[in-house]
C-alpha cells in the first residue's frame, strides 16, 4: 500500500466513522432539544391572605341572616350556604395577616388555632344546611345566631384592627 492509498484509506474511514457518529447522535441530540427542560421543583406556595374569600363570606352570610328564618326563602339560603361553604373552605387554607407577620413558632401554633376556628364555622354552615333541607328554619335560625358568635370571636381573635 501506498502512502497516497494509505492516507486515502484513513481519511476515507474517518469520514465515515464520523459520518456514522454524526448519524447517530446528532438524532439523538435534536431530541433532546425539543423535549422541555424538566420542570423546575415547585416552590412552597405562598399562602394566600384571605380578604376576599371573606368578602364573598360576609355578603353570602348578610344574605343568610335576613332569610334563614323564611321557610319560602330556604332557596335563597341554601345559595348563600353553598357560596359561604366555599369561601369558608378556602379561607381555612389561607393565612391571615394577623398571623403571617408573627414568628415562626408563634405562627405555627395561631394558625392552628385559626383552623380549629374555621373548621368550627364551617361545621355550623353545615348544621344550618342540613336543619334547612329540613326544612326546621327555628333551628337554621339558631344556628345563624351561633355562626354570627363564632364569626366575632375569629375576627377579634385573628382579624386585628381594620384597616390596619
Amino acid at each position: 500500500m501506498t502512502g497516497t492509498n494509505r492516507s486515502i484509506r484513513v481519511w476515507v474511514i474517518g469520514g465515515l466513522t464520523a459520518a456514522g457518529l454524526a448519524a447517530v447522535t446528532l438524532p439523538a441530540i435534536l431530541v433532546a432539544q425539543e423535549q422541555p427542560a424538566a420542570p423546575a421543583a415547585p416552590a412552597a406556595p405562598a399562602m394566600k391572605r384571605p380578604e376576599a374569600d371573606m368578602q364573598v363570606m360576609n355578603r353570602a352570610f348578610r344574605t343568610l341572616m335576613a332569610n334563614a328564618k323564611d321557610a319560602t326563602k330556604n332557596e335563597v339560603s341554601l345559595a348563600a350556604l353553598a357560596t359561604l361553604e366555599q369561601a369558608s373552605i378556602a379561607s381555612k387554607g389561607e393565612i391571615p395577616p394577623t398571623i403571617a407577620s408573627l414568628a415562626d413558632a408563634e405562627k405555627t401554633t395561631k394558625l392552628v388555632e385559626y383552623k380549629k376556628e374555621m373548621i368550627k364555622l364551617i361545621r355550623q354552615e353545615l348544621d344550618t344546611e342540613e336543619a334547612l333541607l329540613a326544612g326546621d328554619n327555628a333551628k337554621a335560625a339558631e344556628l345563624v345566631t351561633a355562626m354570627n358568635a363564632t364569626q366575632r370571636e375569629g375576627h377579634m381573635q385573628f382579624r386585628g384592627r381594620r384597616g390596619g
